[in-house]
C-alpha cells in the first residue's frame, strides 16, 4: 500500500500551472522535520517535492503559500527522467490526495498581513480513501474564519458542521 502523510512548510513559491490538455497542477516543496536530534543536537529535515492535480491544486493554488504548514497524504512516485542532453534524473514526488484545511488555516491566524482569500471558495478536498467530497461548501458570509481572528460565541453558531 503506498500512502503518506507529511506535515510540514513549504519552503518555496507554488508553481501553477495549466497542462496543454487543460488539468490545473501545482509543485512545491515541504520539509519535514524529523523527530529526532543528530549529533549537534539539532532536528535536521527532509524535503519533499510535492504535486497536486485539478481542484486540489486550485485549493493550494488559492490557499497556500510559502512558509505555510501544511499537511498532507497522498502516494510517493518515481519522478525519472531523460534531459535533453541525454542525463538521467533520478527523484520521488509526492502525489497530493488530500489536504488537511485544519492545519492550513492556522496559518491564517498567524500571519495578519496574508494576501491568501478564502471568499466564496468551495474548500473541495477529497477524502480519496472514503472516495467521497466530505467537505461542505462555505461563504464568506457563514465561514467564520474568513477575518482570520479568534472565534467568538456568535461565530460559533454559524459553523457549517
Amino acid at each position: 500500500m503506498n500512502s503518506c502523510k507529511f506535515i510540514g512548510r513549504i519552503t518555496r513559491d507554488l508553481e501553477f500551472r495549466v497542462t496543454p490538455s487543460g488539468t490545473e497542477l501545482v509543485s512545491f516543496d515541504i520539509a519535514v522535520q524529523r523527530s529526532f536530534k543528530n549529533n549537534d543536537g539539532e532536528y535536521e529535515s527532509d524535503f519533499i517535492r510535492c504535486v497536486a492535480f485539478k481542484k486540489t491544486a486550485d485549493f493550494i493554488n488559492n490557499y497556500a503559500k510559502k512558509g505555510y504548514v501544511m499537511a498532507v497524504d497522498g502516494e510517493m512516485r518515481n519522478n525519472n527522467y531523460e534531459d535533453n542532453n541525454g542525463v538521467k534524473h533520478y527523484g520521488m514526488q509526492l502525489i497530493i490526495n488530500n489536504v488537511d484545511t485544519t492545519v492550513l488555516f492556522l496559518n491564517k491566524k498567524n500571519n495578519q498581513d496574508s494576501e491568501v482569500s478564502t471568499a466564496g471558495y468551495d474548500y473541495g478536498t477529497t477524502k480519496q480513501s472514503q472516495g467521497q467530497n466530505t467537505s461542505p461548501a462555505v461563504s464568506t458570509a457563514s465561514n467564520p474564519f474568513a477575518n482570520g481572528g479568534p472565534l467568538t460565541d456568535d461565530d460559533l453558531d454559524d459553523l457549517p458542521f
